[in-house]
């Protein structure tokens, strides 16, 4: 499947080709938005926003082989935009993909499930800057060239706050399990 070819179809007013791009990216594109967010609902508003900004804007598209990065770029501004409005905090929903679950025993998948949510909410605790780089770089797989782009920062920035979201991640985790201490007792 051509994307750019079906990018060029939407910036030409073909509704069909909009579909088709939703159907493709409507997933990845609400996982970023939940993950930024942390709350379910805010999330499915946070996409529609995002897919009717795209439609609206399609005409500025100037580089339909980067349509990927362009979409994500107006989900995370959206995804801030709705974080700022609303500081309070929800009941965390758990939401990963099924497709990422191994068979393992009942008792290895509880325990994933918990060690994943406690991550989840440390990741959560983090400035927001800092959480949509973890993200992007951890939950999307995305490089930080490709970070840098979809949020308007340097290289250089993205690599700072993954360094200062990962310290601060390991303190946590390291708060949580002693294990983590720095100094090793000497024999």
């Amino acid at each position: 499947m051509d994307i750019e070819f079906i990018v060029k179809r939407m910036i030409d007013d073909d509704r069909e080709a909009f579909n088709s791009l939703m159907e493709i990216y409507y997933k990845k594109a609400f996982r970023i938005a939940y993950l930024i967010s942390g709350k379910y609902a805010d999330s499915e508003d946070i996409i529609q926003e995002a897919f009717i900004s795209c439609y609206l804007n399609r005409k500025k598209i100037r580089e339909p082989e980067h349509f990927e990065r362009w979409l994500y770029k107006i989900v995370t501004r959206t995804a801030w935009s709705y974080c700022k409005k609303s500081k309070k905090e929800q009941p965390v929903d758990y939401i990963f993909d099924e497709s990422l679950k191994c068979d393992n025993s009942f008792i290895d998948d509880i325990i994933k499930s918990q060690e994943n949510m406690e991550l989840y909410k440390i990741i959560m605790s983090l400035p927001i800057k800092q959480r949509t780089v973890i993200i992007l770089y951890y939950y999307n797989n995305m490089g930080t060239k490709d970070i840098a782009k979809i949020t308007s920062s340097f290289e250089g920035t993205v690599k700072s706050r993954l360094f200062s979201a990962r310290n601060s991640i390991k303190k946590e985790l390291c708060k949580k399990k002693p294990i983590c201490k720095k100094e090793v007792p000497s024999n």
